[in-house]
């Protein structure tokens, strides 16, 4: 009975929330005006650097599988593993170029 309570309040909290919160993905900033305006715009930017982050991890994980995959042959690794570098290189100038 304890755990049915929990999951519903889970749920109202869940459901709530969508509807209490502002919903920055889908207005434009640009409509908002003061502090709604600022709390709009570091929103997406949060948003745009965990998309860098995820971005970045998931490219570090091959990168990483790459150069086990070749660890007894350095030349092999640099040759096909450096795309992965570039890669990683490529996104933090776009997460700089963002901000």
């Amino acid at each position: 009975m304890i755990l049915h309570w929990s999951l519903f309040t889970l749920f109202l909290l869940e459901t709530l929330s969508g509807c209490l919160l502002p919903q920055y993905g889908q207005e434009d900033c640009d409509t908002l005006r003061g502090a709604s305006a600022r709390m709009c715009q570091e929103y997406r930017q949060r948003k745009a650097d965990a998309k860098y982050r995820e971005e970045a991890a998931e490219i570090l994980k091959a990168y990483r599988l790459c150069l086990q995959k070749y660890e007894v042959e350095p030349a092999k690794a640099k040759e096909n593993c450096g795309v992965y570098t570039q890669a990683l290189h490529e996104i933090e100038i776009k997460s700089i170029d963002t901000k």
